[in-house]
C-alpha cells in the first residue's frame, strides 16, 4: 500500500460524515475499510459541554468523523454501511451511545431522513436521531485506531512511516489497516489496494 497524500493536501476534495452508533471504535473500523474513505477519527459531538473525554463525555455522543472522496464513494453508501454496523432500532439508554446521524448540510439531512424512512417499515421504527453537527471533539489518542494498536509490531512499523503522529492517525492507511485488523473488509479488495 502506498503512503497516501496527507489530509491537508487532499482536503479540498474531501467531504465529511459524522455518525454515532454504540462503540465508536467498532464504527471507526467498519467504516475505515470502505473504498473512497480517506480517514476516520473517533470523538464526541452533539453536546454543549467543553472538553469531553471517555471518562467524562458530558452530554456528548461517541461518534466517528469520516472524511471521504465523493468521486469514489457516496454519502448514501457510507450511511448504508453505518446502519449495518449497529442496531438502529435499539432504544438509546442515554446520549453517549445513541444511534445518530449528525448532518453537515441539507443534502446529508435529506439522505439521512430517506434512509430512516426506508428502515422504518411496518411496526418497527428506527431510533436513529438526525441532528445538525456542531463541534466535533477528537477522542483521546488511545481511543484512535485501537485495532492497529493491538499489534505493537504493526503499529510501530506504520507509525514510523509518518513524521507527525496526527498525520498517521488521519491517514487512509491507518483507517484501512485498522478496519482489516478488526475483521472488516474483503480480502480481494485489500489485495487490490496493496498492489
Amino acid at each position: 500500500m502506498t503512503k497516501p497524500l496527507p489530509e491537508s493536501e487532499a482536503a479540498g476534495d474531501l467531504m465529511t460524515a459524522t455518525l454515532a452508533g454504540g462503540d465508536f471504535r467498532r464504527l471507526e473500523a467498519g467504516l475505515g475499510v470502505l473504498p473512497g474513505v480517506f480517514s476516520t477519527l473517533t470523538g464526541y459531538t452533539g453536546g454543549i459541554g467543553e472538553e469531553p473525554s471517555s471518562y467524562n463525555p458530558k452530554d456528548h455522543t461517541e461518534s466517528v468523523q469520516v472524511r471521504f472522496l465523493p468521486q469514489q464513494t457516496s454519502y448514501r453508501r457510507i450511511l448504508e454501511e453505518f446502519l449495518k454496523l449497529h442496531d438502529p432500532f435499539r432504544e438509546p439508554s442515554g446520549r453517549r451511545f445513541m444511534s445518530t446521524v449528525f448532518y453537515h448540510n441539507s443534502s446529508q439531512l435529506r439522505a439521512a431522513r430517506e434512509k430512516k424512512r426506508a428502515l422504518s417499515q411496518g411496526d418497527r421504527e428506527a431510533c436513529t436521531g438526525i441532528y445538525p453537527v456542531d463541534r466535533f471533539f477528537p477522542a483521546e489518542d488511545y481511543q484512535q485506531k485501537s485495532y492497529i494498536k493491538k499489534s505493537r509490531v504493526i503499529y510501530r512499523e506504520l507509525r514510523e512511516s509518518y513524521a507527525d503522529h496526527r498525520d498517521f492517525m488521519r491517514s487512509s492507511v491507518a483507517a484501512r489497516i485498522n478496519g482489516y485488523m478488526a475483521g472488516f473488509g474483503k480480502t480481494h479488495i485489500l489485495k487490490k489496494e496493496l498492489s
